[in-house]
């Protein structure tokens, strides 16, 4: 009886032993596919921002935005603060605080974000659904 219950406990912790690293894959699969967004983002290289996002975001006018954002500003996206939070009903969700500062002349405002990112698969794949923001707030301090 001892050895089957001991044979009991090592499968069910063999079995929370490969969910966890499941699940670490992908965390970190979701949070390799935020950092590629700011990466394209920074890089201002609108096909892969395309490529990246969720086939329900893309369109012909979400890849124009991206051109004529990418043609009218110059700013830099530091991410100060990222974690995974959690996945739930097929969307995963990491919150985040970051910077968006100009680096040009163009009217562009600096600002602080606290966001979430939301993520979703598409074909096997984690991709960006969008981007929600908790607060905004001048930066400009930081400049001095």
């Amino acid at each position: 009886m001892k050895k089957k219950s001991g044979l009991i406990v090592i499968v069910l912790f063999l079995f929370s032993l490969i969910l966890t690293g499941c699940a670490d894959k992908e965390e970190r699969a979701i949070l390799s596919t935020v950092r590629q967004y700011v990466k394209y983002m920074n890089a201002e290289d609108a096909a892969e921002v395309y490529g990246i996002t969720h086939q329900n975001v893309r369109s012909m006018g979400y890849k124009n935005s991206l051109d004529l954002q990418f043609g009218l500003y110059d700013i830099k996206i530091d991410v100060e603060e990222m974690h995974f939070e959690k996945i739930e009903n097929d969307y995963a969700y990491v919150p985040f605080t970051a910077t968006m500062k100009k680096t040009d002349d163009s009217d562009f405002k600096d600002i602080r974000i606290n966001g979430v990112f939301v993520l979703a698969k598409e074909v096997g794949e984690w991709k960006i659904l969008g981007m929600t923001y908790d607060a905004e707030k001048d930066v400009e301090y930081l400049d001095n």
